[in-house]
């Protein structure tokens, strides 16, 4: 598939997905990421997650406008999804800021 074939897909799935009352900026970063779902509950929690994140990403772009702020290939993830790619231990973070907070 060429350039101008992924172009026109692109915009094709997005008219499609304003058609059915879906968020054509979560759309486009489903087909930028390549990105695929299990079933139409996990497609609503990823937007769900990916909505969190561009939230995010834009309070954080009015609140720095000196600093570059993107969603990525991540922008999908919960909290908890997001510590445990990390390698994070929620029981132990949990325990971190339990102590965090005692010691001040």
């Amino acid at each position: 598939m060429n350039k101008n074939s992924i172009a026109i897909a692109l915009v094709a799935a997005v008219a499609s997905a304003q058609d059915q009352g879906q968020d054509p900026d979560f759309m486009q970063w489903v087909a930028k990421n390549n990105k695929s779902f299990a079933n139409a509950d996990d497609m609503k929690k990823r937007e769900a997650n990916f909505n969190a994140s561009y939230f995010k990403v834009q309070e954080l772009r009015a609140r720095h406008p000196n600093t570059q702020f993107e969603l990525n290939a991540y922008s999908d993830l919960d909290d908890a999804e997001w510590e445990a790619m990390r390698g994070l231990d929620e029981s132990v973070l949990g325990n971190r800021r339990l102590q965090a907070d005692n010691s001040t």
